[in-house]
């Protein structure tokens, strides 16, 4: 059931996708930003409403608290664009040889909130208020980001981008037809290619990786929290001393390139430890290639687009993750129970997947294409 909602999540992201980017683009982006996170506490709220109802049955299917929260789900589903939202922003104001280094930085915050997470998951299982811990903490988490986006966040769209008639329309979801109408390019067809298998492995991965650590290395969830709040710092190291460095001397290209391979070794190096300090090493390696890659491929949707097409391409983008965290998280649970820890060595596989047909389909025609490479 758990990962029924995970799911249920992803799905209601996907749908609310038309809606929040015309919203942002007719009435500008940080109202849009407080409208989402503000939905966002309220659906905090609502799971903290769950924990204090009756446990009655509604139709025979499902009781009353678990009906409730995915509710809550649902309708952090629909408002979660405001990351989406914040990469309009950044592209409103980077030029495109600043956005490698600049989603990286988005998405080392990002890559914080899916360490944390799961960890306050963790920790407030082993709580007497189970999931009522984790709705306290992230409503205060909600208020504070309101706080600073109201007061500290300043509006990026200028006066003449919102001159537009309003447009929402679900014919819109056809992701299948957007990505049709790019598919000519080799940069677009490479990139969401790689964005597929890297984030399909990722997301695996998040899904299963509190479990290993228990069920590895008989951590209780109290260490899963302290454990993943150390190895938290990798990834202000890789931001700090690797990133920017990195694609200064080898480009997005090849940056993409080793991020991918950094995630696959780095995968298959987890489940080959015998310990929790080769684990820890092998995490650090695969930790830095989904910094790499995540940066990297938002930094290349966000590069080919000219300004008019610049939120189809980035809204194709987050659709894809949409699709693959409804689909992976199942799939990661599914296998987990059925092959253990060596669910690694499929993690661990497809990334590689994604190298191969590099080699095979595209690796000829993207070294022509000089602005992808360099």
């Amino acid at each position: 059931m758990l990962w029924l909602l995970f799911a249920t999540y992803s799905l209601f992201q996907f749908f609310g996708a038309p809606i929040m980017w015309a919203l942002s683009d007719k009435y500008w982006r940080k109202p849009v930003l407080l409208l989402t996170q503000g939905w966002t506490f309220i659906s905090w709220l609502i799971l903290w409403l769950a924990y204090f109802l009756p446990s009655v049955e509604i139709l025979g299917l499902v009781v009353l608290p678990l009906f409730v929260i995915f509710i809550s789900r649902i309708i952090d589903g629909i408002t979660w664009w405001n990351m989406s939202v914040v990469s309009a922003m950044v592209a409103d104001i980077t030029t495109p040889e600043e956005r490698s280094t600049v989603f990286g930085k988005t998405g080392a915050v990002m890559w914080t909130t899916l360490i944390i997470g799961p960890s306050i998951w963790a920790f407030s299982m082993e709580s007497s208020y189970w999931y009522l811990a984790t709705a306290i903490v992230w409503a205060i988490v909600s208020i504070i980001a309101l706080w600073i986006m109201f007061y500290k966040v300043e509006e990026t769209l200028k006066e003449e981008d919102t001159k537009k008639e309003l447009h929402i329309s679900y014919k819109d979801l056809n992701i299948i037809k957007k990505i049709k109408k790019y598919w000519g390019q080799n940069t677009v067809q490479f990139s969401i290619v790689i964005k597929i298998f890297m984030m399909f492995s990722f997301m695996m991965y998040t899904t299963v990786s509190v479990l290993y650590l228990i069920d590895r290395f008989w951590f209780s969830a109290a260490t899963v929290w302290y454990y993943l709040i150390i190895t938290w710092s990798f990834v202000i190291l890789h931001q700090a001393f690797s990133v920017k460095p990195v694609v200064q001397k080898i480009g997005d290209f090849r940056w993409l390139l080793l991020g991918q391979t950094l995630m696959g070794l780095g995968y298959l190096g987890m489940w080959l430890s015998p310990d929790i300090y080769y684990y820890t090493f092998a995490y650090f390696f695969a930790i830095l290639g989904i910094t790499l890659s995540m940066s990297t491929l938002q930094a290349l949707f966000s590069k080919w687009a000219d300004k008019k097409s610049q939120w189809e391409i980035m809204w194709i983008a987050s659709s894809l993750e949409s699709f693959v965290a409804i689909i992976a998280p199942i799939v990661g649970a599914l296998l987990y129970e059925r092959v253990d820890i060596s669910i690694f060595i499929i993690i661990s596989i497809v990334p590689f997947i994604g190298l191969l047909i590099y080699i095979i389909f595209f690796r000829k025609k993207l070294l022509r294409e000089d602005t992808f490479c360099n």
